[in-house]
């Protein structure tokens, strides 16, 4: 008996296909009312979700308009879960409902890069039991700094808005201060401090580059000298010095 002849799969198939295989030359996807993408049967949609679980190359992700239910979203929060790339994440105008959005934030509660979820102008919505229990399902999240949503719950609204804001703040104190670049009059100073051979005399007098240092660069440019074993005459004039 001949084998049924296996169908191949199409543009739109192999685009998923190969964001599940890691091809480093997709770094962003964003599809939007893509009619190649709305005609795909419900199996593979949700196949589009998954492959992003074994991708570490996509930062950006925007699927709106594209009559994506709760399976898809489910899976998608699932993927997240090993995901380590994907920043920001835009699923605008679609049919998730809570039970998919439940299954998206159960995600995002194990994941660690996701910054920014935009997910407003849902065809359908949700009930108040399942807004309630979105951010109960983010408490681990420490990543997360930007959720837009059509909540009919201020109070659940505000929650989010309060974990964003904490994650803000951890993340801002986290940074280290971006270190002074040391101007050329300092540079010159730690020359000397250095013992750069090629300064044997120091001859400032009345200048602004000196007079402008900070009063702890000043008392610096004078220790330079105890570690000097090359500077023989040293003219430092009208340099408001104290």
């Amino acid at each position: 008996a001949q084998k049924p002849t296996e169908r191949k799969r199409n543009a739109m198939e192999k685009y998923f296909d190969s964001i599940a295989a890691n091809d480093e030359s997709i770094t962003e996807v964003n599809l939007s009312a893509d009619v190649k993408f709305t005609g795909l049967s419900g199996a593979e949609k949700v196949k589009s979700a998954k492959a992003f679980a074994t991708n570490s190359h996509v930062t950006k992700v925007t699927m709106n308009q594209l009559q994506l239910g709760d399976d898809f979203l489910i899976a998608l929060g699932e993927a997240l879960e090993t995901n380590t790339t994907i920043e920001r994440l835009v699923i605008e105008g679609n049919s998730f409902t809570g039970p998919g959005f439940k299954g998206l934030f159960t995600g995002l509660g194990k994941n660690s890069s996701v910054k920014e979820l935009l997910g407003k102008h849902q065809t359908k919505s949700m009930s108040s039991p399942d807004e309630q229990a979105l951010p109960g399902l983010l408490q681990d999240n420490a990543t997360i700094t930007k959720i837009s949503l059509d909540l009919r719950n201020s109070a659940v609204t505000m929650q989010l808005d309060k974990i964003c804001n904490q994650n803000r703040h951890k993340r801002i104190s986290a940074q280290k201060p971006t270190e002074r670049k040391r101007n050329a009059m300092e540079k010159y100073f730690d020359s000397i401090a250095a013992n750069d051979e090629s300064i044997t005399e120091v001859n400032l007098s009345a200048d602004v580059k000196f007079t402008g240092l900070s009063g702890a660069e000043k008392v610096k440019s004078a220790k330079a000298f105890a570690t000097n074993s090359h500077v023989t005459k040293v003219t430092m004039n009208q340099l408001q010095l104290g």
